[in-house]
């Protein structure tokens, strides 16, 4: 069982209806009759009358009354507080949500814009790539033109003078004894074998076998003969080796070096030999064999085997001594 009591309003003399559990309710009927207008004398007389141990019960619930509406309006300022803070926490989360909202959008577009700028420098790079390949073709191009030209020029009286010995050749057939001039070689020699199309000729002390039209047959007057530009007669067999490598050459240093280890291999008694140029471009390989195609020593030639390199490799046969 609790006590309860009712609030009486002295000032308005209405009852206010708000009931209060724990405390039990005041008297207020002096209070109520000096609001009527009860002589004050009499008030005072009847407040004389009411005991002491009444009079400090009343101050003491009147005491509690105003520590209980002082602890509600604490209670309630407390709640009004803490709904403040709550309302500022949540607007403060929410300010956080949408700063990192919006940073999260910074950062998606600084990601998008330099992805955008990393895509064209990577297009100014290939650009540039493709501008430099093309240079380079065209570098290569101009090299292949000269080297053609460099050809050309001297294959021209290979060419004339094979033309002028096919004109006659029907006509005129090489015999043992026949003394001959070699335009490749720049030298002269005795055939001392004849089989067709096929000639075998006494050059000093090497024996080569040409073909007929790679030779002419002297009649009267003989040609002197200049420094020889391929025989040599210094190789030993014990020191050449049966491939040369040419890779990372450029084309006259590889055609310098080939004419060379042709004449070597020739002397050292080889009957093939490989020419190791590597595949790259093709550039190399087409001037090899282009090379070898005029070259008297050589009889076939023809693309290494799967086995032998391919087409980094051309396989070389030359003439028997």
């Amino acid at each position: 069982m609790q006590n309860a009591s009712v609030e009486f309003d002295v000032e308005t003399l209405l009852p206010t209806y708000r009931l209060t559990v724990g405390l039990p309710g005041r008297s207020n009927a002096l209070a109520i009759a000096t609001r009527l207008g009860l002589d004050a004398e009499v008030v005072a007389a009847a407040r004389a009358r009411v005991s002491g141990e009444h009079l400090a019960t009343d101050e003491l619930l009147a005491d509690l009354k105003d520590a209980r509406q002082s602890a509600e309006a604490n209670e309630v300022a407390t709640l009004e507080a803490r709904s403040e803070a709550e309302r500022v926490e949540r607007e403060l989360r929410n300010r956080l949500n949408r700063a990192e909202e919006e940073r999260g959008k910074i950062l998606n577009e600084a990601r998008r814009t330099a992805e955008q700028e990393i895509e064209q420098v990577r297009a100014e790079l290939n650009e540039t790539r493709k501008r430099l390949q093309a240079a380079a073709r065209e570098a290569e191009l101009a090299e292949e033109r000269a080297r053609l030209d460099a050809l050309k020029a001297k294959v021209a009286p290979i060419v004339e003078t094979t033309r002028r010995v096919v004109s006659t050749a029907a006509s005129e057939r090489l015999a043992v004894g026949d003394r001959v001039w070699i335009p490749a070689l720049n030298q002269r020699g005795e055939v001392v074998g004849a089989d067709g199309e096929q000639v075998e000729v006494q050059v000093g002390n090497v024996r080569m076998k040409l073909r007929a039209v790679q030779v002419e047959k002297i009649a009267g007057a003989q040609p002197t003969p200049s420094t020889p530009s391929r025989v040599r007669v210094t190789s030993t067999g014990a020191d050449v080796p049966s491939e040369i490598h040419l890779r990372g050459m450029t084309a006259d240093e590889a055609l310098s070096t080939l004419e060379k280890y042709l004449d070597d291999a020739y002397l050292a008694g080889l009957a093939r030999v490989r020419v190791v140029h590597g595949k790259g471009t093709g550039t190399l390989r087409r001037a090899v064999r282009e090379f070898l195609e005029q070259h008297p020593l050589v009889t076939n030639f023809r693309a290494g085997d799967r086995y032998e390199g391919e087409e980094g490799v051309t396989i070389v046969e030359l003439v028997s001594r």
